[in-house]
């Protein structure tokens, strides 16, 4: 779709958006950061201090136990404006800025950098050092709340001797094995991570909203702090009131 197009697809009040699109291509933004600048469009808005175009074209919403709904959205966030294009069988997408997303609007993922050095340890030079830092957490809108500090990380040594037996380096001396965090964003967002890699995630209203520590809730959250949760351990993903309500996408229809 050209941009002289795109253009008369809007109203004349919203053209400078359109405009936006155009002129900022390179912009790469994702979801709705702090520092957006909304100028507003059907469904969505056009961030002006990115060029970002963010729509999301509702399918579903199912009310839950604590007012927040369960909904499932198809979503474009992106650059890239001429997203989809006729094919010989229907419609399919030109690039992959267009997910199908499901949730509450405290549904997200959780996710970590981790980087592996060789032991430099002496008489200890089998296995490997790892160091786990960056923690996150994106939101249902595709926005990241990264913590940002070099200074919070954990370091796993898994060091081994060569001689007979590989005896293991002794303990994980100034090595942390867990962490805490908040986002850097201000989004209230705070990060608890324990044996090194085993993080979860509460929200600033006290609600977990992400858990890969094996326990009760990693298969089961959002939870509030009423004790309601979302299960996604199941395809058809059973709401708080044990209903297979809504089946995640597994992509562009």
């Amino acid at each position: 779709m050209s941009c002289a197009r795109l253009v008369s697809l809007f109203v004349p009040s919203l053209a400078i958006a359109s405009l936006l699109l155009c002129t900022v291509p390179t912009a790469s933004a994702q979801g709705i950061p702090w520092y957006t600048i909304p100028l507003p469009i059907p469904n969505g808005f056009v961030d002006a201090a990115t060029g970002n175009l963010h729509i999301e074209i509702p399918i579903a919403s199912l009310p839950q136990r604590n007012g927040d709904p369960l909904v499932a959205n198809l979503t474009y966030d992106g650059n890239l404006y001429f997203a989809v294009n006729g094919g010989a069988n229907g419609l399919f997408w030109a690039n992959g800025d267009w997910l199908g997303r499901t949730g509450t609007t405290h549904a997200g993922t959780g996710s970590m950098n981790s980087q592996s050095g060789v032991c430099t340890y002496s008489g200890y030079p089998v296995g490997s050092v790892t160091t786990y830092s960056g923690f996150s957490f994106t939101d249902i809108h595709g926005t990241v709340h990264a913590v940002n500090n070099p200074n919070i990380y954990t370091k796993q040594i898994s060091c081994y001797s060569n001689q007979p037996g590989n005896t293991p380096y002794p303990g994980n001396p100034g090595s942390p094995s867990s962490a805490f965090g908040a986002a850097a964003d201000g989004s209230g967002y705070t990060f608890y991570v324990t044996n090194f890699n085993q993080m979860q995630v509460y929200a600033s209203d006290g609600t977990l909203v992400y858990d890969n520590t094996n326990d009760q809730y990693s298969t089961e959250f959002p939870v509030d702090t009423n004790g309601n949760y979302l299960s996604y351990a199941n395809g058809s993903q059973p709401d708080m009131l044990g209903r297979s309500t809504l089946k995640p996408p597994n992509g562009p229809p």
